[in-house]
């Protein structure tokens, strides 16, 4: 069994794949869709969150020190941004016009970021079973996680407002 090399963050070629195919969904697919309801207008950017946006805010937690290691993602930090990011994008988002106007809550997108986050977490799996579940973070080093992850909802609810983000 070959040793899987450290994570990557936005070069892992989950990462590459989902950023390619929102950007194809947000200036291909959408347009060509004419059905708001459809999968591509109200879910497949929703899967591609976790996959896209995890290991940018890994990558960040990791250059503040808030992360020790370059190992691939544990099921408790994933699940700390799926978490997090449901909150945010479904629940704050929808509350603050200002910072995402337009927004509106829909529990559909809480599963369709589930979804995401399986995949990732097949594909990031660790190599050994120990590592699954990494080791238990200070509750200051998880407060400092969460607060990344926060800043980076704020950044993409942010980047909606100003439409820097696809939509």
């Amino acid at each position: 069994m070959s040793k899987r090399p450290g994570f990557r963050y936005w070069r892992e070629p989950l990462c590459v794949v989902a950023v390619v195919l929102y950007v194809a969904n947000s200036v291909w697919w959408k347009p060509m869709t004419v059905d708001p309801r459809s999968f591509v207008h109200c879910y497949l950017g929703d899967i591609l969150c976790l996959p896209v946006c995890v290991p940018v805010t890994l990558w960040l937690q990791r250059r503040v020190g808030l992360r020790s290691d370059d190992r691939c993602p544990t099921l408790p930090e994933l699940l700390l941004h799926w978490l997090l990011w449901s909150a945010c994008f479904e629940w704050l988002g929808p509350r603050i016009p200002l910072l995402a106007p337009g927004a509106v809550s829909d529990p559909w997108d809480v599963v369709a970021y589930g979804v995401g986050g399986l995949v990732a977490a097949v594909v990031w799996r660790p190599q050994r079973v120990d590592n699954l579940l990494g080791t238990v973070p200070t509750f200051a080093a998880l407060a400092g996680r969460a607060a990344v992850a926060m800043a980076v909802a704020v950044f993409v609810l942010g980047a909606y407002r100003f439409g820097v983000v696809f939509r």
